[in-house]
């Protein structure tokens, strides 16, 4: 998934908001090369957050084993 969109007025802003719930729907095919392919099966992203990653984490605890 491209967070930033290199072609936009402002390539250097994300293009997707950090915080957005919904998938995000992806028709193109990943490319490494640089080679445009044309569009493959769609594919689904979810984004999350910093805090839906770390919140769950007993830290506490976690510290005195770790």
């Amino acid at each position: 998934m491209q967070m930033f969109d290199p072609d936009s007025a402002t390539p250097h802003e994300p293009a997707i908001c950090y915080s957005h719930k919904d998938p995000i729907k992806e028709d193109g095919l990943i490319s490494y090369d640089g080679i445009d392919y044309g569009a493959g099966a769609t594919g689904y992203w979810f984004l999350h957050t910093l805090g839906e990653i770390v919140t769950p984490v007993p830290w506490p605890d976690w510290l005195l084993r770790h």
